[in-house]
C-alpha cells in the first residue's frame, strides 16, 4: 500500500507500525522520537509506536506497507484533541480508504 500524507506544521502524530513500514519524507521535515527525517530521507518502523512532530514548514510523505488495504488507525494524531473532533473538522479518515492507482493526498494535519 502506498499512501500520500500531509501533516500540519508544528503537529505531533504517532506511527502505529505492526507491520514494515517505511515514511518517505517529499517536503518539509519530521522528527520520528529523536531522529530527524527531511526531505528524500526515509524513516523504517516495524513492530513499535514511534512519536512523529513536525516542524515550522509541517511535512508531506509517502507512507509505505504491505496491505491489501490501508490501515485506519496506522498514523494517529496526538496533539491532545479527542478523536471526535479531529473527525469532526476533517471527517473519518477510514471512510473510503480504498486502494487506489495514484495514492491521494489527505489533509492529516490539525491547522490552527
Amino acid at each position: 500500500m502506498l499512501e500520500a500524507v500531509e501533516l500540519a506544521p508544528n503537529s505531533h502524530w504517532e506511527v502505529d507500525a505492526e507491520v514494515e513500514t517505511w515514511f518517505l519524507v517529499t517536503e518539509g521535515e519530521a522528527a520520528f522520537d529523536l531522529t530527524q527525517v527531511t526531505v528524500g530521507e526515509a524513516m523504517f518502523v516495524e513492530g513499535q509506536r514511534a512519536s512523529v512532530r513536525t516542524g515550522d514548514l509541517g511535512a508531506k510523505a509517502l507512507l509505505a506497507y504491505v496491505a491489501s488495504q490501508p490501515i485506519p488507525n496506522l498514523l494517529l494524531s496526538r496533539n491532545g484533541l479527542p478523536s471526535k473532533i479531529v473527525t469532526g473538522r476533517f471527517g473519518d479518515p477510514s471512510i473510503d480508504r480504498r486502494p487506489r492507482s495514484a495514492a491521494p493526498t489527505r489533509p492529516w494535519g490539525m491547522h490552527s
